[in-house]
């Protein structure tokens, strides 16, 4: 049971540091160029890429990198004591899968955030002392963008924590998703709900966490608490 947490917890996490590390540049990129024509392009690529199917998007890079290149494997193999090399390869197709598919969507709320956010009178302010636009968007337009992609983001959490499930079940990976449906399959009901119960208390952690990250980010909700 241990190992099964641990692999759909390991799944979850890198997933998440890859879609933060990689959306998050990308929208601000896509924010400061939205008056190029190369930026029409790139929206409508980050609409169609949060509109494909996960599991689709997993028989793709299973035909791609394990049939034809034969580069990673079809099916999970999960033992971190015995195969830890072949136990990550058979992560990076699943990361990979979930990342693809997450990254556009966060990228673009991103996107439009920190454009509504360039037209308003702080960001006049900022020019007017002399600020150059770089200093402008990493420390005033995306810390306040962030405020709304938090939201966005505790979503995709709470998606990648139950929608392993399918993935897993895809790459036949031994986390709890491929356990939740042997213990559908089984009829195994205290198992289920010990894993819906398991799924139930990471969402309200996740609710909590988020809540927390909004008065890190902005002060002025953590005040407005303070004065009640």
């Amino acid at each position: 049971m241990k190992s099964r947490v641990f692999t759909t917890f390991i799944i979850t996490v890198t997933t998440l540091i890859i879609v933060l590390a990689t959306s998050i540049p990308l929208g601000t990129f896509l924010a400061k160029n939205n008056k190029i024509k190369f930026f029409k392009f790139l929206k409508v690529f980050s609409q169609i890429g949060f509109s494909i199917p996960a599991f689709w998007i997993a028989i793709i890079l299973i035909y791609i990198f394990s049939l034809k290149l034969k580069l990673l494997p079809t099916l999970g193999t999960i033992n971190w004591n015995r195969y830890p090399i072949t136990s990550m390869k058979s992560l990076i197709l699943p990361v990979l899968t979930l990342s693809i598919s997450k990254v556009p969507l966060v990228s673009h709320y991103l996107c439009n955030s920190m454009i509504e956010e360039s037209t308003k009178d702080y960001v006049r302010v900022a020019k007017s002392k002399g600020l150059n636009q770089n200093e402008i968007y990493r420390n005033h337009i995306l810390r306040n963008s962030l405020i709304s992609v938090i939201t966005i983001i505790g979503m995709i959490t709470i998606y990648l924590i139950t929608g392993t499930i399918i993935i897993e079940n895809v790459f036949a990976l031994p986390g709890l998703g491929t356990l939740l449906m042997e213990g559908i399959n089984r009829k195994d009901y205290p198992l289920v709900q010990g894993i819906v119960l398991y799924i139930s208390l990471a969402v309200i952690l996740i609710n909590f966490f988020i809540d927390i990250a909004y008065s890190i980010i902005d002060p002025r909700i953590r005040k407005g608490k303070e004065k009640k």
